[in-house]
């Protein structure tokens, strides 16, 4: 086992629970630098996916608790959302696609929402308009 195979865990409320998984080595750290190797969380996935999950939940909810409370319930309902899609997506790349199209729906709302703030304002007319053409009835035979 090389260097690289450490899983870094940002409190000590996992370490009872979590042990010694096939050889990882379990180290506590609150520096969000010190995040899993992609190499490490592959081989977790593999091998330990149930760990790797708690490790994701954990880093989840220490990020929302750290957002400012008015945002953590509108966090809350989105990452309550994810875990839907991920939960009813019948094989992970399922899932990866469903947040990669919620995602990009979202930057699209985003970005039109911009563009409404940059556009000109269009002047709505006050009084309906009335129609220029007359319109004339068709006879029946």
């Amino acid at each position: 086992m090389g260097q690289m195979d450490f899983i870094y865990f940002s409190s000590t409320s996992l370490m009872p629970q979590l042990g010694n998984y096939h050889g990882y080595k379990l180290r506590c750290s609150t520096v969000a630098s010190e995040m899993l190797d992609f190499e490490v969380m592959v081989k977790m996935a593999k091998d330990e996916p149930e760990a790797l999950e708690a490790w994701l939940r954990e880093q989840i909810e220490e990020l929302i608790s750290s957002a400012k409370p008015e945002h953590q319930h509108r966090l809350r309902g989105l990452q309550f959302t994810i875990d839907m899609h991920r939960r009813k997506a019948s094989n992970p790349m399922s899932a990866c696609l469903q947040l990669s199209r919620m995602m990009h729906e979202s930057f699209e709302e985003m970005r039109e929402a911009m563009l409404d703030l940059t556009s000109p304002v269009e002047t709505q007319p006050t009084d309906p308009v009335e129609p220029i053409a007359a319109v004339i009835p068709f006879g029946r035979k």
